[in-house]
């Protein structure tokens, strides 16, 4: 059995390989780290209530652009469908035409959510989320009411003890307003890692494609998630 200080090893040197992997030897227009948190405050057998934060470490790994909290709750009343409510606030910023960083503009998001998810075997998994997000955006009013469809394939591991399961995801953005999808955020491979009890990290790598102008661009992402159980 591996102990805690081990595991910390293997998530320290994922982190290092985040910070330090060559930029010029990824293929996209940036690199980032996407740091999330998530802490379960109450777990019950129909309602659960989730504290979520995630902060985006942009421009080559230099500097915070994003950041978010989200207050969650989810509903277990029917099996295999889980139902979310969320409030999200959210504050990020960018660069000018003339590479100016800007100011942070906030933006408020009231989201629905509706999960299905089911077993193909004891150990496979197939998850989908379904989130429908109603977004004011400083500036820009509170036309822009988007969709996303995530769908992900989790393998529970039962002969390594320093891992709960191994996953890949896919997931779609479409924008109500302008009735195109502009965004696709891939995982090509996640691992969950225990740490101790109620205390498990998730490493990722994503693929994050973006649409502007009729334009796609792609940024290469690293990120942990780091997940408590009251």
């Amino acid at each position: 059995m591996y102990s805690p200080r081990k595991r910390i090893k293997i998530i320290v040197c994922f982190l290092i390989i985040a910070f330090l992997l060559p930029k010029s030897g990824l293929a996209g227009d940036d690199v980032q780290y996407w740091s999330r948190y998530g802490v379960k405050l109450m777990d019950t057998q129909y309602v659960d209530y989730v504290n979520y934060s995630e902060f985006r470490v942009m421009d080559d790994v230099s500097e915070i652009r994003l950041w978010y909290n989200s207050q969650r709750l989810q509903f277990d009343v029917v099996p295999h469908l889980k139902f979310g409510l969320n409030y999200t606030y959210l504050e990020s910023r960018g660069r000018s035409k003339k590479n100016v960083l800007g100011r942070f503009n906030n933006q408020h998001r009231f989201e629905l959510e509706a999960n299905p998810y089911f077993n193909l075997t004891n150990n496979l998994k197939v998850l989908n989320r379904n989130r429908l997000e109603f977004r004011w955006i400083d500036n820009k009013g509170s036309d822009n009411t988007r969709f996303r469809q995530r769908w992900e394939l989790r393998y529970q591991i039962q002969n390594i003890p320093f891992i709960n399961y191994i996953y890949t995801n896919s997931e779609y953005f479409f924008d109500l307003s302008q009735r195109d999808i502009n965004q696709n955020r891939w995982i090509p491979v996640g691992v969950e890692i225990p740490i101790m009890n109620n205390l498990a990290i998730n490493l990722f790598y994503m693929i994050q494609s973006n649409k502007n102008g009729g334009d796609w661009s792609s940024n290469q992402i690293f990120g942990t998630y780091l997940s408590y159980v009251f």
